[in-house]
């Protein structure tokens, strides 16, 4: 695959990856098009998984740019900063979420910070061990974490006996 081909197929894909992880939608485009800056530049280097290399970059850079992120989802926005403005959709790039993954979205936030990194992790299909190596932990660290987070979605009422199996 080429670069452009993988930019077509892979953006709306990392802006949702970056939304599960806390990031608001101009956090998500912003860190979407950093990434793949990056991977442009090192695109013949990259031999290997270059759809996890480009979440890494982008995951960085939105944890480095977000005071939000930094702060954990108990921060409260100061006052008079200007609400996002949801209504008008890049023309970049549409990415439309369904009712599920905006009720992801919202669950993922109220999660503590290392909670909300391994189930968004999680929900986008990475195993333990590829989780354990994308944010440097044990294996046992990552199914520990799973338990918690799961067992604090099931006390907020978010997650059904069936999600939480």
């Amino acid at each position: 695959m080429d670069f452009e081909d993988f930019v077509r197929a892979k953006r709306s894909n990392l802006i949702w990856f970056l939304l599960s992880h806390g990031a608001n939608r101009h956090e998500a485009e912003d860190a979407t098009q950093v990434a793949f800056i990056e991977v442009w530049r090192k695109w013949d280097t990259i031999t290997e998984n270059p759809w996890g290399w480009v979440c890494t970059v982008a995951l960085r850079r939105f944890w480095r740019s977000s005071p939000k992120a930094a702060a954990g989802p108990a921060r409260e926005d100061p006052a008079g900063q200007v609400p996002e403005r949801t209504e008008f959709p890049s023309a970049a790039d549409k990415v439309e979420l369904s009712e599920q993954e905006r009720a992801v979205c919202a669950m993922l936030a109220d999660l503590p910070i290392k909670q909300r990194q391994v189930m968004a992790l999680r929900y986008d299909g990475f195993s333990n061990r590829e989780i354990a190596d994308r944010l440097g932990i044990d294996p046992s660290a990552v199914r520990h974490t799973v338990l918690r987070a799961k067992s604090r979605l099931r006390h907020l009422g978010a997650l059904t006996q069936e999600d939480a199996g």
